[in-house]
């Protein structure tokens, strides 16, 4: 079962890293330790919503890489929560051992990221509900997993992801126009 904070652990969670790095000067720990807050926190508070799709843009990667992260969460906030629940929620950066500043710029980016992956899992899923795909991805369901799983994957259509064994130690591509079925393992070449 995929879950919204297995993100870390893909290159678009590495990318986001690096960026509120930049965006937060904040070391490192402290900003996986906020996210782990804010997400689950954001998902709950956006279970009733219906209305978190952003404008189009490529793919996560671009939107991580080209979008204003901050401006765009701050729109998904001010128009989806009350003002009582945006305080509430930032009062929150003393429990994660951060300056008032800092948390409310990853809380923003935190909803950014939320509405990006909703907006990319849609897009592929158009039939789908927001609500259902909040819950695949806070774990309460599993019928969106592979969607969310194809929306962390920037090419999810080409069986050639991971380089084949032959040539990762050679350090050379497939040849295609190559006779031999074997691909000169047994000498063949």
């Amino acid at each position: 079962m995929a879950n919204l904070l297995d993100i870390f652990r893909t290159h678009s969670g590495e990318r986001l890293m690096e960026k509120t790095e930049e965006l937060t000067s904040q070391d490192r720990s402290k900003i996986q330790r906020t996210f782990t807050f804010t997400l689950p926190a954001l998902l709950s508070v956006f279970q009733k919503n219906e209305a978190l799709l952003l404008k189009d843009f490529q793919d996560l990667i671009s939107f991580i890489e080209q979008a204003d992260l901050i401006s765009e969460g701050n729109n998904i906030i001010v128009h989806q929560l009350d003002p009582d629940q945006i305080e509430l929620l930032e009062n929150c950066s003393d429990l994660q051992k951060m300056d008032k500043e800092s948390f409310q710029k990853i809380l923003k980016i935190s909803a950014g990221f939320i509405a990006a992956i909703i907006t990319q899992m849609k897009k592929k899923e158009e039939n789908a509900q927001i609500s259902d795909l909040i819950q695949s991805l806070n774990g309460q369901g599993v019928e969106y997993d592979k969607v969310f799983i194809r929306t962390l994957v920037k090419n999810e259509d080409s069986p050639d992801l991971i380089d084949s064994s032959e040539e990762i130690a050679l350090g050379k591509k497939n040849n295609n126009d190559d006779q031999s079925i074997l691909g000169g393992y047994s000498g063949g070449r």
